[in-house]
């Protein structure tokens, strides 16, 4: 996930390291945010693979998805994703019972892939955002 800004970077990098990509989704957040030029109103999603191809599990989704972006006593983390921008993603990409794997980890919101019979490893750097937060399932692990 990234904005406009980093978005060149990131795709070069990934392919630098032998990513290939798939797609560009775009995350609307309804509400914008000021910027210099436009309000800022949606979020890019980069999508790449390793590996030979591979077809989505579900289909019917389309590549921008509307979201209510967390704000007030609901924000966690300051760059917080909603959990209707995760669930399409984890739903069409894998399988039941595959790894989902959040190096950047921040609120937990990946986390909904326990639920959706997926398991989980996260990362996070800063303690501050898990605290209280986590719940350590056999088959789900978390680490800090």
């Amino acid at each position: 996930m990234t904005n406009d800004r980093n978005m060149r970077e990131i795709w070069s990098e990934c392919e630098k390291v032998g990513f290939i990509f798939c797609e560009i989704l775009v995350m609307n957040k309804v509400h914008g945010v000021p910027s210099s030029y436009f309000f800022k109103s949606c979020e890019f999603i980069l999508m790449f693979r390793k590996g030979k191809y591979r077809k989505l599990e579900k289909f019917g989704y389309k590549n921008v998805i509307n979201v209510k972006m967390p704000k007030g006593k609901n924000k966690i983390h300051p760059t917080q994703k909603p959990e209707e921008i995760i669930i399409p993603i984890i739903e069409s990409c894998t399988k039941e019972n595959e790894i989902i794997l959040d190096p950047f980890m921040g609120s937990c919101v990946t986390k909904v892939a326990k639920d959706m019979k997926r398991q989980y490893i996260g990362f996070e750097i800063d303690n501050t955002y898990l605290k209280n937060k986590i719940i350590i399932y056999l088959h789900y692990k978390y680490y800090i």
